[in-house]
């Protein structure tokens, strides 16, 4: 409770009064019975502040609340805070502390309109976050354009839109999110219809990479998402969008080198170096800008490339992207004494 009396200090210095244009949140929170729970913080984040709670920064909530007796409690989002410039996602979070190093997280997300009246409801079974991923209500471009990655929306058709910045994989018709297993780059696509109980994987344009063999790879210095699509959205009876969750993941390394590591190169030493790949690898690849400056040759768990580069010099570098299976590096070689 004193965690809470210091959060509802830091998030209470401005007020706003009362008005009809208002979005009311009601919000409830149950524990695995579905009984109430009561004096447990809900912290509410907008866009900005949501993304970086995400990369486990301490930020500041833009609001906080606690439960009542009876596990409930309303919230106002003040239209002049919230509202002036349109619809918002708005993303509610309970974290409960385990001890000093351990906790759990629980996150809602929705689009909420002004004057707009919401029900938000936590059931603290388990961890969303690990199992069954945030949740959003995205509505379509003809009813609030709910964004995703501040890019991708439903059009009116049903279909997943990516604007030109992201790319889906439909894995086919699933359990739930934890049934969406290892990332698949096969069929990439702009965009993808909509279907519910249908599973995709999510990926940035600017981090895919397509390799000569016509397989592509994954930047393992960037990250993905996994959406799982629950339900469609109906308001009087027509399709508004659908209810999805979603986790958002970084690519493994699965034994590639650390994105922009040097390697040396010794001239007088044959002008090559033996990289390491994943031990079980059959499906590896390298790609270079320096056309005709390189040689690779493949191991059963390395790679030795040579600089054939016939003005090769010290001191000048040489890029390197490595494929193995659906993620990718970069390395720099540079040549030595």
């Amino acid at each position: 409770m004193a965690a809470g009396a210091f959060l509802f200090s830091a998030c209470s210095k401005e007020t706003y009064e009362p008005d009809n244009k208002d979005a009311i949140i009601h919000i409830t929170v149950l524990d695995e019975q579905e009984k109430p729970l009561a004096g447990i913080p809900v912290m509410i984040y907008d866009e900005k502040g949501y993304e970086e709670f995400k990369q486990n920064k301490p930020v500041s909530p833009a609001g906080a609340t606690m439960t009542l007796p009876d596990g409930k409690v309303n919230y106002r989002l003040p239209y002049q805070k919230w509202f002036e410039s349109g619809s918002r996602t708005v993303t509610f979070v309970v974290k409960l502390e385990e001890d000093s190093k351990d906790h759990r997280v629980w996150t809602i997300s929705r689009t909420i309109k002004a004057s707009e009246q919401v029900k938000i409801e936590f059931k603290l079974d388990k961890d969303p976050t690990l199992s069954e991923g945030t949740a959003l209500d995205m509505y379509n471009e003809n009813n609030g354009k709910t964004l995703f990655g501040n890019a991708i929306y439903i059009d009116a058709e049903g279909k997943f839109i990516g604007n030109n910045r992201y790319s889906f994989v439909d894995a086919g018709q699933l359990s739930d999110l934890n049934a969406l297993g290892a990332l698949n780059l096969e069929k990439l696509s702009g965009e993808i219809a909509v279907q519910p109980q249908h599973g995709y994987f999510v990926c940035k344009d600017i981090s895919l990479m397509e390799f000569t063999s016509g397989k592509w790879g994954i930047a393992i210095a960037s990250e993905f998402s996994k959406i799982y699509v629950t339900d469609w959205l109906k308001k009087d009876g027509k399709t508004v969008g659908a209810s999805i969750r979603y986790v958002i993941q970084q690519p493994e390394k699965h034994g590639l080198p650390e994105w922009e590591t040097v390697y040396n190169v010794t001239l007088k030493e044959g002008k090559s170096v033996t990289i390491p790949l994943p031990e079980k690898s059959n499906d590896s690849e390298c790609a270079t800008p320096q056309n005709n400056m390189l040689q690779f040759s493949f191991g059963s768990d390395h790679v030795t490339i040579q600089i054939t580069d016939p003005e090769v010099k010290v001191g000048k570098q040489y890029r390197v992207y490595i494929r193995s299976g659906v993620y990718y590096t970069e390395i720099k070689l540079q040549a030595t004494a």
